[in-house]
């Protein structure tokens, strides 16, 4: 829904009251399926990480502030968040509708970032993106600092653990 971004902060609430098998077409319009929520999610999250970025020519640098740029995007969505992590962790098998459409999007980033120099390495960085995002999704959901600093350091450790190369 790219002409206008959904209302996910009320999706979200309604996800963070019911859980997110409970959630229903009415709670979440145009939704005909709880698992079609967050490919759509993250989706217009990157959308809003990508509006106004400019790159640095730094590629570490640039994946870690479009990666906070998401974080920071999704967090009037936390509660949310936090009920479909659990239904996600309860039932792994939930993740492979996601996988490939959470991999497109953050690819988008990775190119923004300039770290997409070939096809491999857009790959790559892609997947070390996921990694990093989905090792530091715990902690962004339990950081309370205003400015998401816990959230920060750990990304960027684990984006430092295989830091972008040429």
């Amino acid at each position: 829904m790219m002409g206008g971004m959904r209302n996910w902060k009320t999706i979200a609430a309604a996800i963070a009251r019911k859980g997110f098998d409970g959630i229903s077409e009415r709670d979440a319009p145009g939704f005909a399926l709880a698992s079609d929520i967050p490919p759509a999610f993250v989706a217009d999250m990157v959308h809003k990480a990508l509006r106004g970025f400019s790159p640095t020519g730094d590629g570490n640098d640039d994946l870690i502030e479009l990666a906070m740029r998401l974080f920071e995007a999704m967090a009037p969505c936390r509660k949310g968040i936090a009920r479909v992590a659990s239904a996600m962790k309860a039932d792994p098998s939930r993740l492979i509708p996601l996988f490939l459409p959470a991999a497109g999007e953050l690819a988008r980033i990775v190119e923004a970032a300039g770290l997409r120099t070939s096809p491999r390495a857009g790959v790559m960085h892609t997947l070390r993106l996921m990694h990093a995002i989905t090792a530091s999704l715990p902690v962004f959901l339990a950081d309370d600092t205003p400015d998401l600093h816990r959230t920060l350091a750990h990304l960027a450790q684990r984006l430092a653990m295989h830091p972008a190369q040429g």
